[in-house]
């Protein structure tokens, strides 16, 4: 029978950026406060072990990378090329509204 002794408290800072071509953009991060719970586990003989139980901090981390897959389009599922259209823009990409270097585009007319 296992018996707990105490956790870890940690910090797990999630950085997400996003790609296109060599230019990578900085699109958020997300913040996971955790405890990960240590149990300690009886073996034969006299011995035991220590056991860092993750499972509650990988199933938290893939909740937040699926968060932020089901908000922002995955780059290079497409065709990016950016094109001048008649906006004031600088040229950007009819699919996912980006320019060259990932940013979205602003007039220069005001």
């Amino acid at each position: 029978m296992a018996h707990s002794i105490g956790g870890i408290p940690i910090t797990l800072r999630l950085r997400i950026e996003a790609g296109i071509g060599n230019t990578l953009t900085d699109v958020g991060y997300a913040d996971i406060d955790t405890v990960i719970p240590v149990t300690v586990e009886p073996m034969a003989g006299a011995g035991a072990k220590v056991v860092v139980d993750t499972s509650a901090l990988t199933s938290m981390v893939s909740g937040v990378v699926a968060a932020f897959e089901s908000v922002i389009p995955v780059v290079g599922t497409h065709n990016h090329k950016p094109v001048q259209h008649r906006d004031g823009k600088p040229p950007w990409c009819p699919t996912c509204g980006l320019t060259a270097d990932g940013n979205e585009p602003v007039s220069h007319l005001g």
